[in-house]
Protein backbone atom coordinates (compact mmCIF):
# COMPACT_ATOMS: atom_id res chain seq x y z
CA UNK A 1 0.00 0.00 0.00
CA UNK A 2 1.34 3.41 -0.89
CA UNK A 3 1.77 6.12 1.81
CA UNK A 4 -0.12 9.33 1.02
CA UNK A 5 2.38 12.39 0.72
CA UNK A 6 1.63 15.25 2.28
CA UNK A 7 0.90 18.98 0.67
CA UNK A 8 4.39 19.93 1.78
CA UNK A 9 5.72 17.11 0.69
CA UNK A 10 4.30 17.50 -2.88
CA UNK A 11 5.11 21.17 -2.72
CA UNK A 12 9.00 20.22 -2.14
CA UNK A 13 8.87 17.11 -5.07
CA UNK A 14 7.11 20.67 -7.22
CA UNK A 15 10.23 23.25 -6.31
CA UNK A 16 12.93 20.80 -6.48
CA UNK A 17 11.72 19.58 -9.85
CA UNK A 18 10.73 23.38 -11.21
CA UNK A 19 13.55 24.85 -9.68
CA UNK A 20 15.16 25.52 -12.90
CA UNK A 21 12.12 27.86 -14.02
CA UNK A 22 12.24 30.02 -10.66
CA UNK A 23 15.64 30.45 -10.46
CA UNK A 24 16.26 33.08 -12.89
CA UNK A 25 18.76 36.24 -13.15
CA UNK A 26 16.09 38.65 -12.47
CA UNK A 27 14.59 36.42 -9.61
CA UNK A 28 17.83 36.39 -7.91
CA UNK A 29 18.71 40.45 -8.60
CA UNK A 30 15.21 40.69 -6.95
CA UNK A 31 15.60 38.53 -3.68
CA UNK A 32 19.26 40.44 -3.50
CA UNK A 33 17.41 43.75 -3.50
CA UNK A 34 14.23 42.87 -0.93
CA UNK A 35 16.84 41.22 1.30
CA UNK A 36 18.37 44.55 1.38
CA UNK A 37 16.04 47.14 0.97
CA UNK A 38 13.35 44.96 3.14
CA UNK A 39 14.53 42.15 5.42
CA UNK A 40 17.61 43.37 6.55
CA UNK A 41 15.27 46.76 8.16
CA UNK A 42 12.52 45.04 9.64
CA UNK A 43 15.58 42.78 11.34
CA UNK A 44 17.15 45.07 12.82
CA UNK A 45 13.70 46.96 13.86
CA UNK A 46 13.03 43.19 15.74
CA UNK A 47 16.31 43.07 17.32
CA UNK A 48 16.72 46.92 19.08
CA UNK A 49 14.05 46.01 21.61
CA UNK A 50 15.83 42.80 22.91
CA UNK A 51 19.31 44.51 22.52
CA UNK A 52 18.14 47.48 24.89
CA UNK A 53 16.43 45.23 27.16
CA UNK A 54 20.25 43.66 27.14
CA UNK A 55 21.54 47.05 27.79
CA UNK A 56 19.53 47.41 30.49
CA UNK A 57 20.05 43.99 32.20
CA UNK A 58 23.64 44.42 31.81
CA UNK A 59 24.09 47.73 34.43
CA UNK A 60 23.58 45.81 36.93
CA UNK A 61 25.70 42.63 35.59
CA UNK A 62 29.47 41.92 36.41
CA UNK A 63 32.07 40.42 34.73
CA UNK A 64 31.74 38.60 31.73
CA UNK A 65 27.97 38.77 31.69
CA UNK A 66 27.84 42.68 31.96
CA UNK A 67 30.89 42.53 28.65
CA UNK A 68 28.21 40.54 26.98
CA UNK A 69 25.11 42.41 27.44
CA UNK A 70 26.48 45.77 27.33
CA UNK A 71 29.17 45.94 24.25
CA UNK A 72 28.99 41.77 23.07
CA UNK A 73 25.81 41.38 21.53
CA UNK A 74 25.34 44.86 20.09
CA UNK A 75 29.05 44.90 18.74
CA UNK A 76 27.96 41.43 16.85
CA UNK A 77 24.31 42.61 15.63
CA UNK A 78 26.21 45.79 14.43
CA UNK A 79 29.14 43.86 12.70
CA UNK A 80 26.82 41.34 11.29
CA UNK A 81 24.13 43.95 9.96
CA UNK A 82 26.91 46.04 8.36
CA UNK A 83 28.94 43.05 7.07
CA UNK A 84 25.88 41.60 5.41
CA UNK A 85 24.73 44.82 4.00
CA UNK A 86 28.22 44.65 2.42
CA UNK A 87 28.01 41.74 0.79
CA UNK A 88 24.56 42.53 -0.34
CA UNK A 89 25.25 45.63 -1.31
CA UNK A 90 28.44 43.75 -3.30
CA UNK A 91 26.15 41.49 -4.81
CA UNK A 92 23.46 44.18 -6.33
CA UNK A 93 26.02 46.08 -8.24
CA UNK A 94 27.74 42.97 -9.66
CA UNK A 95 23.98 42.29 -11.16
CA UNK A 96 24.54 45.85 -12.36
CA UNK A 97 27.47 45.26 -14.98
Amino acid sequence: MEEKKSNLEIFAEKVITDAKDFITSEGKKAFIIALRTKVIPALKVAVAPMLEECEKQGKTETGWCKFRDLYFFHGLSVFAFWLIDEILTKMEEADKD
